[in-house]
């Protein structure tokens, strides 16, 4: 076993890190001809991501010592805590059959992605090959966004689809939204685009991530990183997404703070800033508290309110007051919480999602594996300068996923964001493991 794990043939490093970005975006991707998407069902997503990581991960090379350093490492215990919390409380919920379809298909993925990162043997070339896979991946989304732009711009008749490219007979398409404002008593309406993404939030979420890590790699990737850098921005705002706004002013804010501030005070106050966020929507919907020496107009801007999240979050409250102890099982957040609605509807914050689904001892384990994997990234200023730049912006990224889970949903279902949250936590624990073995 051994002999297997440390002198098969190996993957080169930096391969790897592009060809584990490549399995986590592209199952996900869709593109709509003829009004028709051609994407791969849940079921195929799965396997697929599977079969390619798994495969690509016995073509890596791994020393068993490091095995036996990451298992005994306080990370990878409390990950592994939640885990099985998780999907404990399948046998205790109320609907056990699906909790443990939804567990499986989001614990199993998670683990392997984990590992796959925390065993590698040099996380930073591994690292670069993973934000340049990633942004690579990205850029083609917004190029193909951008074409929907030019398209909605040109060659959308009045009354016709908007951002379609006619070509060979045939309409090119791609998920759309909507974005509204009102101006001088005026309602503007601006399209959102996803490009091959399978709805706009999805690739500015993406994009804000490859902001962060590409400024990680600036010092392995010039100048490409700067072009990258710029399709990215491209991409946020294509998107129209307020996540990815939030994603980025928290990740930036994280960073400028820490230069000045100790980073574990900075990162509990952007914790309790996080976490107060659905209450103060849930607060607002039921007219508890109100925002009243705001001017009207600011309720007027779709973008600055909760609209039909609210709501949701609102209906999602009174389940968490119900199963606020132990959880109803973990997968099943929005059959607790609308019903038969639930096809429709998504409790859009994680952490109220982790009271209904695995209580307060779910949401307690979550938030401590999370804050100390941050903490975990940020307090390497040991080693040399362009790795502690580059664990700096994986900490900043951690973080600004952490705010803007807040208010979405990602992480802990079989999901892009949820699969490339897992790597980077694992190339926390890889650089980690890495410095713990040099010392030894």
């Amino acid at each position: 076993m051994r002999g297997f794990l440390e002198k098969r043939y190996a993957v080169p490093d930096f391969w790897y890190g592009v060809l584990a970005a490549t399995l986590v975006l592209l199952p996900f991707m869709r593109i709509r001809i003829d009004y028709q998407y051609v994407e791969l069902s849940g079921a195929s997503q799965f396997i697929v991501f599977v079969v390619g990581f798994f495969g690509l991960t016995l073509a890596a090379r791994v020393k068993v010592s490091s095995i036996k350093t990451l298992l005994r490492d306080r990370a990878t215990v409390l990950l592994g805590l939640w885990c099985i919390y998780s999907f404990a409380s399948v046998f205790w919920g109320e609907y056990p059959l699906l909790s443990l379809k939804r567990a499986i298909l989001a614990i199993f993925p998670a683990v392997m992605v984990y590992l796959a990162a925390a065993l590698v043997l040099q996380p930073e070339k591994v690292a670069k090959g993973f934000v340049i896979g990633l942004a690579v991946v990205t850029a083609v989304c917004v190029v193909y966004a951008l074409v929907g732009l030019i398209a909605d711009l040109w060659n959308t008749p009045s009354g016709g689809r908007h951002a379609t490219v006619y070509l060979f007979g045939m309409e090119f398409s791609q998920a759309l939204g909507q974005r509204l404002f009102h101006i001088n008593g005026e309602l503007i309406q601006l399209q959102r685009f996803s490009g091959f993404f399978p709805n706009p939030n999805g690739l500015g979420l993406v994009a804000a991530t490859c902001v962060l890590l590409l400024l990680g790699i600036r010092q392995y990737a010039q100048p490409r990183s700067g072009v990258l850098l710029a399709i990215m921005f491209a991409g946020v705002i294509l998107s129209g997404s307020r996540s990815a706004v939030l994603f980025l002013t928290s990740g930036f804010l994280y960073s400028f703070l820490c230069r000045a501030v100790d980073y574990r005070f900075v990162a509990i106050v952007m914790v309790i800033g996080a976490l107060s966020i659905p209450g103060m929507i849930v607060l607002t919907e039921s007219g508890m508290f109100q925002f009243s020496p705001l001017p009207v107009w600011v309720f007027q801007q779709e973008a600055l309110t909760a609209t039909t999240r609210g709501t949701y979050l609102l209906e999602a409250s009174r389940a968490a007051l119900t199963h606020w102890i132990f959880g109803g099982g973990f997968g099943v957040g929005a059959e607790l919480s609308f019903g038969d609605y639930a096809e429709d509807m998504a409790v859009h914050s994680v952490f109220l999602n982790a009271i209904i689904e695995t209580g307060v001892v779910g949401l307690a384990l979550l938030l401590v594996m999370w804050i100390n994997f941050v903490f975990a990234g940020s307090r390497m200023d040991h080693v040399n300068v362009e790795t502690h730049k580059l664990m700096v912006c994986v900490s900043a990224a951690l973080m600004a996923l952490f705010v803007a889970q807040s208010v979405d949903l990602s992480i802990s279902r079989f999901h892009y964001i949820h699969l490339m949250f897992f790597f980077l936590l694992g190339l926390v624990s890889s650089f980690q493991r890495v410095e713990l073995e040099k010392k030894v």
